[in-house]
């Protein structure tokens, strides 16, 4: 379990520091949306399309590190 734990870091790691910063506050410090978005200066629809394509990207690096997200849950 913490091999996984640290590969899983690893990709976050990997991740545009953007796409890093909005999943952190998505979903680490659970900000909604909204207020990610007043905080960078951006609608809340391009925080929704940022998270998307972090998440996107984080899948995509993590199947790369032969990680199956649907065996994480």
């Amino acid at each position: 379990r913490n091999e996984i734990s640290k590969r899983v870091r690893q990709c976050i790691n990997l991740l545009h520091p953007k796409y890093r910063d909005i999943l952190a506050k998505r979903f680490l410090h659970e900000m909604t949306l909204t207020d990610i978005g007043k905080e960078m200066g951006v609608s809340r629809e391009r925080v929704r399309q940022l998270v998307k394509k972090g998440r996107i990207r984080l899948e995509v690096l993590m199947r790369e590190e032969g990680l199956d997200k649907e065996k994480l849950l």
